[in-house]
């Protein structure tokens, strides 16, 4: 047998437990260094543990591999990690490691946008962290509790949360973790449309990770400019970026960065015209979305791909990819989980208010606080009040000016659109209950905004002879951005807008696809269909728009009408043919078709002189009894 040197002799063998612990603060520290070597000593330390039964140490080695594969966008394997390391923290709350599951849990719940499970994870992490005054797991969870608060579109809440989570981290002088915050912070700015803060803050933590030589995470950075730059229109200098992220190597490249980046890519290109590279990007997208089994990106994705196929005419196609969009919508964020979420963060609001009550011993302070925060909101909403009533009389004074202008521009046929806006906006006016009982901040604009976004509208039509161009909608289109337009109008109080198909080219696939996009972007807005029955397709869009749950429609005895500026247009729907069609889909109209047809004979013999008119009904062989129907 080998004999042993003097310095082995004396050299005691290293504790076992002090070894996994040291290789498990090891692993932790190295995370955003080396990914793979954390992993590496984890597994090390994990091993060690299991060998001298080391519960503990074999727990936060478990934690430590869960952060390497999460990290990697290997979601299902981090969460099955968490849950074994759970088996330990169950029944040791007191230690840190249990509190970092949690949040590491609710991180990879937020990814599969399971938001209400997220944040009750993150919720319950925050309150340990708290009476336990762990400051670095508090600036990570709070970094978690924005991304939430971003996904459900509370922008206000996640700069709060963010904002928390710099502090923290930059007193702790974490400067990987300051970097991550200050792109989060960017991401929402960019979201709010507020460019010059978003582009201030990338360029912060941009000069942060490039100075730790932070290679991975700088992809990230890229990201958030890329998606900037094409927010704002500069696809230039947005692909530039997006194609920085691709170019990475496969090895190195998180799946999450590259799918972002595919979509982004996508975008950009059909936005320049390039379908085949956009369509490539987005089927990409799709299947690495459906790879990771990340719900809300499978949902950028099908969206993505609706608004591609939309633009080159392919309604049938792009109505799939919403259906589906909408179903994963549905899923993700209906509006009972919505209810549930916004209770949950109440609730978690008040029982940290409470806390901080029983710890300061300043209950009379704060009932103080609030009475008076109550009595300045209450000064607030008189203040509104007196602004409404004067917005209210400018509108009604610039809607008088309007209405002659209208009837000038009518008579020489050249702006009927502007008819129908000012319909629209005098319906609102003269229900005060709909005008003042919408949300207030909206109607605090300059009522400016509303006449130049009626000038812009009306300028295309003026400038466009569509009678003689009837073809090029496409170009039409691309110069007037409508959901612009809807959105304007309903930001002036408007309740309630008529979609009108004026030259009759509608089809039941796209009324369909309108519907489902009004309702994704404006849910709060009742609307309403006018169709021409040009190519008699008027009736067969009725009853689209019906099974999709819209009730609302503007039709004309006869199918009396047209359009002045487009030239083959024919008239409206015939009233008696749309009651006809409804009362027989069992949809109760409450109108007597007999009369109807008293009417359209009347028309017929007494103003149009025998000259045919445009209903079916009207030369039909029908039953005699029409309350029947």
């Amino acid at each position: 047998m080998k004999s042993k040197s003097k310095e082995e002799i004396s050299s005691p063998e290293p504790d076992p437990v002090s070894l996994v612990d040291s290789l498990n603060c090891d692993s932790r520290n190295s995370r955003y260094i080396d990914l793979e070597a954390s992993r590496k000593t984890a597994t090390r330390a994990l091993s060690l543990a299991k060998e001298h039964l080391y519960a503990k140490g074999e727990a936060y080695a478990y934690m430590n591999l869960a952060t390497g594969h999460f990290l990697r966008s290997e979601n299902k394997e981090a969460l099955e990690y968490c849950s074994k390391a759970m088996e330990y923290f169950k029944d040791h709350s007191s230690e840190p490691g249990y509190a970092d599951a949690l949040t590491y849990i609710g991180n990879i719940y937020e990814s599969f946008g399971e938001y209400e499970t997220a944040l009750e994870y993150c919720q319950t992490a925050y309150k340990i962290y708290e009476e336990i005054n762990y400051r670095e797991g508090l600036g990570e969870v709070q970094s978690v509790l924005g991304l939430i608060y971003t996904r459900l579109s509370d922008f206000e809440l996640a700069l709060v949360a963010y904002k928390q989570s710099l502090q923290m981290r930059e007193e702790l002088g974490d400067q990987r973790a300051v970097a991550s915050s200050l792109n989060r912070i960017a991401r929402t700015y960019t979201l709010k449309k507020q460019y010059e803060q978003a582009l201030s803050y990338y360029n912060k933590s941009l000069r942060i990770r490039q100075s730790l030589n932070q290679n991975e995470a700088i992809e990230w950075t890229y990201l958030g400019f890329a998606s900037t730059y094409e927010d704002m229109g500069l696809l230039d200098d947005a692909q530039i970026y997006y194609q920085k992220i691709l170019e990475t190597a496969e090895s190195r490249l998180d799946d999450r960065l590259k799918l972002q980046a595919l979509l982004g890519m996508g975008r950009t290109f059909s936005k320049l015209k390039l379908g085949t590279e956009a369509l490539k990007c987005f089927e990409d997208s799709l299947a690495l979305a459906l790879k990771l089994k990340a719900k809300p990106l499978q949902g950028e994705a099908h969206n993505a791909m609706a608004d591609y196929f939309e633009t080159i005419g392919s309604f049938e196609r792009a109505l799939v990819h919403y259906r589906d969009y909408l179903k994963i919508q549905e899923e993700v964020l209906n509006d009972e989980t919505r209810n549930r979420l916004k209770n949950q963060q109440i609730a978690f609001a008040v029982e940290k208010s409470e806390r901080e009550r029983e710890i300061f011993q300043l209950r009379n302070v704060e009932l103080k606080a609030a009475y008076d925060e109550i009595q300045h909101a209450n000064e607030e909403v008189l203040a509104t009040n007196e602004a409404l009533q004067e917005q209210k009389k400018e509108l009604q004074l610039a809607l008088e000016n309007l209405k002659i202008t209208q009837s000038k521009l009518i008579d020489s046929e050249k702006m009927a659109s502007v008819a129908v806006l000012t319909a629209g906006i005098a319906h609102e006016l003269n229900n005060p209950i709909n005008f003042v009982s919408g949300n207030v901040n909206p109607l605090r604009r300059d009522i400016k905004d509303l006449f130049s976004l009626l000038k812009k509208y009306d300028d295309i039509v003026l400038n466009k002879d569509l009678g003689k161009e009837f073809g090029e909608v496409a170009d039409l289109k691309d110069k007037m951005d409508y959901s612009f337009v809807t959105k304007e109008i309903t930001k002036c109080g408007v309740e309630r807008i008529m979609y009108c198909d004026t030259s009759g080219f509608a089809v039941p696939t796209l009324v369909e696809l309108l519907i489902s996009r009004i309702r994704m972007q404006l849910p709060q807005i009742t609307f309403g269909f006018h169709f021409h029955d040009t190519f008699g397709t008027a009736i067969a869009n009725c009853v689209k728009a019906l099974e999709c749950d819209s009730y609302i429609f503007e039709s004309s005895v006869g199918g009396l009408g047209g359009c002045p500026f487009a030239e083959g247009a024919s008239g409206n729907v015939a009233t008696e043919d749309l009651v006809w069609v409804m009362e027989k889909m069992g949809a109760k109209t409450g109108i007597q078709l007999d009369l109807l047809l008293e009417a359209s004979h009347f028309i017929k013999d007494r103003i149009l002189f025998n000259r045919s008119i445009d209903s079916r009904l009207f030369y039909a062989k029908t039953p005699k009894d029409f309350k029947e129907a």
